[in-house]
C-alpha cells in the first residue's frame, strides 16, 4: 500500500480547510486516527461549530499554526485496507415493522399486542373483573355497575374483553389520555372528552313457555366484541374477519385524529368568539364614546344656560337698584338675589346654605331646559 506523506504545515492547512470526516473518507482512515495524528504533532483542530459558522458566513476563530520552526516535519498518513462492504439489512415487511407510525409519533409494536393472559392489569381492570364476577349474568350479559368501565359481555368473553381493554387503557395512559368512569365511560384529553364502551351484541329469539302458549324472549351472545366511541359522530370497531385484537393500532390512530380534529375545531371556535367579542367590544366602545360625548355636550349646554341666567339675574338686580331709592328691606333682598345669582353661575362653584346641584336641575326642568 502506498502511503501519503505531508509536511506538518500542509497537514495543518488540510484540517483547517476540510472537515475531518471528509478527510477520513478521502484517505480511507478513521477520524479518530486523524485526531491522534494532530495530537501527536501538536496541530490544533477547529472548535465545535466552526464549519457551520463558515457555511453561514458568521465570524469564527482560527488557531494559529504553533511551532512554525517544525513546519517541514513529515507526517505519514498510512492507508488502511478497504472496509469490506456490509450486507444490506433486509427491509422488514410492513406487518413485521418493530414500530407503528402515527402522525408525529412512533410507538413500539409490542405496546399494541394483546396478551393471551391478563398480565399486570391496571387497578381499574382488576377492580372491574372482581366486581363483575360477584354478580350473575343478566340476560346473557355481565354488566358493569356504578363507577366502572361501561362494558356488557357474556361470561365466555369476559377475560378476552378485559385483556383488550387493559391493552387499550395502557396505551391511552401512555399517550396522556385519561379514562373517567361516572356511570358512563369517557376518554379525556385536556378539556375534550369522548364517551366509549365495550359491548358484545346478542341475538334475540322467541320460544314458547312450558306454562302456556305465550312466547318468551331468549338472548344468545354472539361472541363478537365491539368498542364504540362517541355518540355524534359515532365510530364502532368490532370483530370481523380481523379480530378486535388486531385493530388496536386503528383504534389508537382514530382516537389521535379525532382528538386532534376536535382540538383544532375548539381552537377555531375560540378564535371565532374571540374575534367576535373583540368586534363587539369595539362597537360598544364607540357607542359609549358617543354617549359620553352627547352627555358632555348636554352638560355644557346646561351650564351655559345657568351662566346666562345668572348674568340675567345680576343685570336685573343692577337695573332695579338704579330705578329708585332702596329701602333696607329692598337692599337685603338684592344682596340675597346676588348671592343666589352667584351660586347659580357654574363658573363660581359657590356653595349655598340651603340649595345644591339638585336644585339647579329642578330649576332647569321648571323652564324645560334640561336634557
Amino acid at each position: 500500500m502506498e502511503s501519503n506523506i505531508l509536511t506538518r504545515k500542509q497537514f495543518y492547512d488540510l484540517v483547517w480547510s476540510h472537515p475531518l470526516k471528509e478527510l477520513a473518507e478521502k484517505y480511507n482512515v478513521s477520524t479518530t486516527f486523524l485526531r491522534k495524528l494532530c495530537d501527536k504533532h501538536n496541530i490544533p483542530l477547529p472548535i465545535g461549530g466552526h464549519w457551520t459558522k463558515l457555511k453561514w458566513n458568521k465570524p469564527f476563530e482560527i488557531i494559529d499554526f504553533p511551532n512554525p520552526e517544525n513546519s517541514e516535519e513529515e507526517i505519514k498518513i498510512q492507508e488502511l485496507k478497504p472496509i469490506p462492504a456490509q450486507k444490506p439489512i433486509p427491509k422488514l415487511k410492513k406487518e413485521e415493522s418493530p414500530l407503528i407510525h402515527f402522525e408525529g409519533i412512533s410507538l413500539d409494536k409490542k405496546l399494541f399486542e394483546v396478551p393471551n393472559k391478563l398480565r399486570k392489569p391496571l387497578p381499574q381492570i382488576s377492580k372491574l373483573k372482581e366486581e363483575m364476577k360477584k354478580h350473575e349474568p343478566n340476560e346473557g350479559w355481565f354488566s358493569s355497575r356504578g363507577n366502572m368501565f361501561d362494558i356488557k359481555v357474556s361470561p365466555n368473553n369476559l377475560n378476552r374483553a378485559l385483556r383488550i381493554l387493559n391493552t387499550l387503557l395502557q396505551l391511552f395512559q401512555f399517550l396522556g389520555y385519561e379514562v373517567v368512569n361516572r356511570w358512563k365511560s369517557e376518554l379525556k384529553y385536556q378539556d375534550i372528552s369522548v364517551e366509549f364502551n365495550m359491548r358484545e351484541p346478542r341475538t334475540r329469539s322467541y320460544e314458547k313457555s312450558k306454562y302456556g302458549g305465550w312466547e318468551m324472549i331468549k338472548f344468545t351472545p354472539t361472541g363478537v366484541l365491539s368498542i364504540t366511541f362517541g355518540t355524534f359522530p359515532k365510530k364502532e370497531f368490532r370483530d370481523t374477519k380481523i379480530p378486535l385484537e388486531k385493530k388496536i393500532p386503528k383504534i389508537i390512530d382514530y382516537i389521535m385524529k379525532r382528538f386532534k380534529k376536535e382540538m383544532l375545531e375548539r381552537e377555531r371556535l375560540n378564535e371565532f368568539w374571540r374575534v367576535r367579542d373583540e368586534e363587539e367590544r369595539k362597537i360598544q366602545e364607540v357607542k359609549d364614546r358617543v354617549e359620553e360625548e352627547y352627555h358632555s355636550f348636554i352638560t355644557l349646554r346646561n351650564r351655559a344656560f345657568l351662566w346666562r341666567e345668572s348674568q340675567s339675574i345680576h343685570a336685573y338686580i343692577s337695573a332695579k337698584q338704579g330705578v329708585s331709592n332702596l329701602s333696607d328691606e329692598d337692599q337685603e333682598y338684592h344682596n340675597w338675589a346676588k348671592k343666589k345669582a352667584s351660586w347659580l353661575n357654574p363658573l363660581n362653584q359657590i356653595q349655598d346654605n340651603y340649595l345644591d346641584d339638585d336644585h339647579k336641575i329642578r330649576f332647569l326642568k321648571s323652564i324645560n331646559h334640561v336634557l
